[in-house]
């Protein structure tokens, strides 16, 4: 399954941030970086953008983020969401919508 990322980054902040301080940011296999697109979370059509590269329908979409607003603004488009709280309930999230195992989510 694929795993995407939707940032507000800048173009220059997330190629920094992925170089040097979180490298995982470059283990997702595609990057919607708002300061390439130009648009931002929560505008709607940023997740427009995302629905229309991607190929997927928006109830395919499985969404986190720690900003309520971001997740409104996905939610409504017919995605599914969850408001980021921490590790162990985005987990529990996962595996409720059966993309992990109880057993890999500890």
């Amino acid at each position: 399954m694929p795993v995407f990322a939707l940032t507000n980054f800048g173009i220059q902040n997330f190629e920094m941030a992925a170089r040097d301080h979180y490298p995982f940011l470059r283990e997702f296999d595609r990057h919607y970086i708002s300061g390439h697109m130009g648009l931002a979370k929560p505008d709607a059509e940023i997740y427009a953008a995302v629905e229309a590269d991607c190929g997927l329908a928006p109830g395919a979409l499985l969404f986190t983020d720690d900003r309520a607003e971001n997740i409104a603004a996905a939610a409504t488009r017919g995605w599914q969401t969850h408001l980021f709280k921490g590790p162990q309930g985005w987990a529990d999230a996962l595996v409720e919508a059966g993309f992990l195992t109880e057993e890999d989510a500890r």
